[in-house]
């Protein structure tokens, strides 16, 4: 985690897929970049995807879209 980034536990029924290795991706945290976008790792190849935040609460189920691969 880079400095002036937060990030937010949550049980979540939310998933994604990884732009870099395809992979479909429980969402386990949320981490927030200082300029305030939100992305998710994917454990498998630790990618670090933006997803857009859907204001769905953590027990909605749902594939969160991804906006782009950050670094």
């Amino acid at each position: 985690m880079r400095f002036g980034e937060k990030r937010t536990a949550v049980q979540s029924a939310q998933q994604f897929i990884c732009k870099k290795c395809r992979v479909l991706v429980n969402v386990q945290t949320f981490e927030q970049t200082s300029d305030g976008v939100y992305f998710s790792r994917c454990p498998q190849c630790k990618a670090k995807n933006a997803v857009v935040r859907t204001g769905a609460t953590p027990s909605q189920p749902g594939i969160l879209p991804v906006i782009r691969l950050l670094d």
